[in-house]
């Protein structure tokens, strides 16, 4: 454990360990009010009432590590604790759960934890909660949501129930359940995790899912790199299918040439974010397929409206702000369609890609004067540190059921 040996006058050393190293918060303001991106020093532990009658352990997931323990009630929200991937992190997840158990007296039985992770911890009971509708719960618990909701989750991934990879949803539901009411188109990625870091792959995968060679488009890397992927493309070897918003992102990015690999999460929406120009109000086409009442958002006019563009010498911080204006568009007209269709007045924006603040503030600002309510996560972190407050809530809600 780190320690610091500190000299007093009388030259006398005291010894001083660390006993549980604890994060610097962020903390950013929207809209004249406050939104905490990451909760740590004197931000941590979060309580809130939700009215739990159980003893619950969420355990969160692997990127943000964090988790949420019930006691009398109360769901406790831990501070961010890291990369769960690197073991010195996990060990520290481990003894920060175990302190915060003896602190509370708690000792859970039911278990609950992201679909696509195996719990690691023991207990009586294991309750498997999907990513996405984790998020959308997280906000509704934050501002007392209990009835039907509509749940905008835009993120870079999460296991979806059909086997692929989500993160451009459109979900409707409550604490117990929720259906599919709408996602981004799904494109098969290749590169497995090593796209997330070389993000080139993505775009290259976009351009090759809608026959546009990527040679053309993607500079700066090896040829017979370039090669190697369309094959694993063309044979869909170490590929998945991702509806992921996030990736899209990555995907303009590298159109862009402003980052083709990665040093830190999210660094491509970040670059592209930075270079806005808010003076642009022009979008981007983008197509909303019906498929059976469940609503499909089409890419494939968006990436061509930015090749044009690329091509007309437009310059890159205008195309940047007619992606983002074309994102936050197509998402108001889906969510007022499924708000029409199905009666239904409160609306939650969660996941990674709403620490957008363009992204963000764009839907609330032109969503203020509808007949909806938007609320989106403030207190609870919007990315995937706040997702262990919704999973807590879905096990307590199913375990009522």
């Amino acid at each position: 454990m780190p320690s610091f040996n500190l000299t007093n006058s009388a030259s006398n050393n005291l010894e001083i360990n660390i006993y549980l190293p604890i994060e610097d918060s962020v903390v950013k303001v929207i809209n004249n009010r406050e939104m905490v991106v990451r909760r740590g020093r004197g931000y941590s532990p979060y309580s809130i009432n939700l009215g739990i009658h159980d003893e619950i352990l969420a355990l969160g997931c692997a990127e943000k590590g964090n988790f949420s323990l019930s006691k009398n009630g109360y769901g406790y929200l831990s501070p961010y604790l890291g990369d769960l991937k690197d073991y010195d992190t996990y060990s520290n997840y481990l003894k920060v759960l175990e302190h915060f158990k003896e602190v509370l007296r708690v000792n859970p039985l039911i278990i609950a934890h992201d679909l696509q992770l195996e719990p690691s911890y023991k207990g009586k009971k294991y309750v498997p909660i999907q990513h996405h509708h984790a998020h959308m719960v997280s906000c509704m618990v934050e501002h007392g949501l209990y009835n039907q909701t509509i749940g905008v989750v835009f993120d870079g991934t999460g296991l979806g129930t059909d086997g692929t990879i989500w993160g451009g949803e459109i979900l409707i539901g409550d604490r117990k359940a929720f259906t599919r009411a709408g996602y981004f188109k799904k494109v098969l990625i290749q590169g497995g995790n090593s796209a997330i870091r070389d993000i080139w792959k993505i775009a290259y995968s976009y351009l090759y899912a809608i026959d546009i060679d990527p040679d053309l488009w993607i500079s700066g890397i090896n040829e017979v790199e370039k090669h190697v992927i369309s094959q694993a493309l063309k044979n869909k070897l170490n590929s998945y299918y991702s509806s992921s918003v996030g990736r899209l992102f990555d995907c303009v990015s590298v159109l862009l040439n402003l980052c083709n690999h990665t040093s830190y999460q999210g660094q491509g929406a970040i670059e592209l974010e930075a270079i806005l120009n808010p003076i642009i109000k022009d979008a981007y086409q983008c197509k909303i397929n019906d498929n059976k009442g469940i609503y499909e958002i089409e890419y494939q006019n968006i990436i061509k409206g930015i090749l044009h563009d690329l091509v007309s010498n437009i310059p890159k911080p205008d195309i940047s702000t007619k992606f983002h204006n074309t994102i936050g568009t197509v998402t108001i007209k889906l969510i007022t369609k499924i708000c029409d269709i199905y009666h239904i007045n409160n609306v939650v924006l969660s996941g990674g890609v709403f620490e957008n603040q363009y992204l963000l503030t764009y839907i609330l600002n032109e969503t203020k004067n509808s007949h909806f309510k938007v609320y989106y996560n403030q207190q609870i972190p919007i990315n995937d540190g706040g997702i262990s407050i919704g999973q807590l809530a879905i096990a307590d809600a199913l375990e009522r059921k």
